[in-house]
């Protein structure tokens, strides 16, 4: 890998829950460039397990969107917690869409460990690594 691939990479800053009455959650989730511009996203849910992860998932997505300057469309599909042996994991099913082009989908996931809210996000990330790759110049320009 060169450093120019690494340093088109988002990456995960943070993320934090806020629970809300009638059982509800918010999530905000930060990601940034290498360049260090943050970029937050948020979302509310149910306040269970999965609805935690399901918000940190849908936060990560518009913190990206916003990275980019909405010059991609991202749509969170489905979320699955997947229990084997004694691992858990997230697996994240995303359609994007850049301006002008046709809908793709795309899958991440990510083992779940003791930062349920960073693992949703991280399997965000995986998914959409790639393509948030091609469209990181458009953010500095």
């Amino acid at each position: 890998m060169t450093g120019s691939e690494v340093s088109d990479r988002i990456g995960f800053r943070g993320s934090e829950l806020e629970q809300l009455p009638n059982n509800r959650c918010r999530t905000r989730v930060v990601v940034a460039w290498s360049t260090g511009d943050e970029f937050v996203g948020a979302a509310q849910g149910d306040d269970t397990e999965a609805g935690r992860l399901k918000c940190a998932v849908d936060a990560t997505a518009r913190a990206l969107e916003k990275s980019v300057s909405d010059e991609i469309t991202l749509d969170v599909e489905g979320v699955r917690i997947l229990k084997e042996s004694d691992t858990t994991l997230i697996v994240v099913l995303i359609s994007y869409r850049l301006l002008g082009g046709t809908q793709q989908k795309l899958v991440g996931s990510c083992i779940i460990g003791k930062q349920p809210l960073r693992s949703a996000a991280l399997a965000v990330l995986k998914a959409t690594n790639r393509i948030m790759g091609n469209v990181a110049p458009l953010q500095s320009g």
